[in-house]
């Protein structure tokens, strides 16, 4: 049985390195023991920012990401991001499944 892959989609902008870790740490491992397959983006934030990718840069990568992902996990403070928001639209426009993490 191939584990599903999904993508952890929330905000960023705005909060503090450790913030915004701490949360898709967190989600990371609720995925984890559930049994998927995690792609986390604060993984990809710290190459982004070493070879300065720009933010429509940093997304259009986060999208084709998504595009090789089963399902989109969105952290409760996705409504908050505007680029949480075009990766949901984006996956939903895909069809993959959208899962919403419990406060």
């Amino acid at each position: 049985m191939t584990k599903k892959k999904v993508f952890i989609s929330g905000r960023m902008s705005g909060l503090s390195e450790e913030e915004f870790n701490r949360r898709f740490r967190k989600a990371e491992f609720y995925l984890w023991c559930n049994g998927y397959t995690i792609v986390n983006p604060c993984t990809f934030t710290t190459m982004f920012d070493k070879v300065g990718y720009s933010y429509a840069e940093a997304l259009v990568f986060d999208l084709n990401v998504i595009s090789h992902c089963d399902a989109i996990y969105m952290l409760s403070n996705w409504g908050e991001s505007k680029g949480a928001a075009v990766e949901k639209a984006f996956a939903e426009a895909l069809g993959k499944e959208v899962l919403y993490e419990k406060e």
